[in-house]
């Protein structure tokens, strides 16, 4: 079985934990969660996330064994000892907004606020898609740490596999399946387009969809190559490098722009510094 539980920072200080600790005692409540459980944790205000994936290794802890853990306890009173508490072991830490609270609203997976405890048999689409989102992340880490194959070809089998995948997908649906630039909807001209390229971002940016944008083969290689970029308004800016009749035949004007969010603004004020520095 697999879970959601919910972190309140005003409580509990689950981030700091999980930075000194590999195992935390957490409340059973009424839920029945069995040893070799996969437990998710939402982080609440103001993370608003999916941040953890562990695993229940006791499902009864004696009081006289729980962690001591108090300093984490906001208030010292708000611990209960006579509680009962399952251990939970750090497996993975994720921090993508993939995982966020707007991001499962928007899906349709949650509504308005997650409380309590969900669990895989009644929210089955909803964990299919933490699964595909955890996946990549995870194979993005595993690429970066096998040693045999050179990091030229890392970058290579993790890029096919976020472009192929949930990420490109997201992007699709994101955008109504058409070209953020031109409006062009043939799916197989389509890049999920990444604006802080692949090598310089973090294995968590490699998956963030705000660091991404869908965009025609053409537009792709344009912003690829720092010919291209945008301003804060989403506005076009082209390069000196590109005459007249370039910018008439790759259909780019002046006066082209794209939708830009705040999400994506700090990935394309990464971008746009690369385009000024060329």
């Amino acid at each position: 079985m697999e879970w959601i539980r919910t972190a309140d920072m005003g409580t509990y200080d689950v981030i700091a934990a999980f930075a000194e600790l590999s195992e935390i005692d957490w409340s059973k409540s009424r839920f029945g969660i069995e040893e070799g459980d996969i437990v998710y944790i939402y982080v609440g205000a103001p993370y608003s996330r999916i941040m953890f994936k562990t695993i229940c290794t006791n499902q009864m802890v004696d009081k006289n064994d729980i962690i001591d853990d108090i300093k984490f306890w906001i208030t010292e009173d708000q611990f209960d000892i006579d509680n009962q508490y399952v251990r939970l072991k750090l497996i993975s830490n994720y921090d993508t907004d993939e995982l966020s609270l707007n991001r499962l609203n928007k899906l349709g997976f949650i509504k308005k606020r997650i409380q309590g405890a969900y669990k895989s048999i009644n929210y089955p689409e909803l964990f299919s898609y933490i699964g595909r989102i955890k996946l990549n992340i995870d194979y993005v880490n595993e690429a970066y740490t096998v040693p045999s194959i050179s990091e030229t070809e890392k970058e290579i089998l993790a890029k096919a596999r976020i472009g192929q995948g949930i990420y490109r997908d997201n992007l699709l649906n994101k955008h109504e399946s058409r070209c953020m630039l031109c409006g062009l909807q043939y799916k197989g001209l389509l890049i999920a387009s990444h604006i802080k390229e692949w090598s310089e971002a973090n294995n968590e940016e490699r998956v963030d969809c705000n660091n991404g944008l869908l965009l025609c083969t053409l537009h792709d290689s344009l912003f690829d190559k720092h010919l291209i970029t945008f301003d804060d308004n989403g506005k076009i800016m082209i390069s000196t490098k590109l005459n007249t009749k370039d910018r008439a035949l790759c259909n780019i004007t002046e006066e082209s722009k794209i939708e830009m969010e705040s999400r994506i603004a700090k990935y394309m004020a990464y971008h746009r510094n690369k385009f000024l520095e060329e």
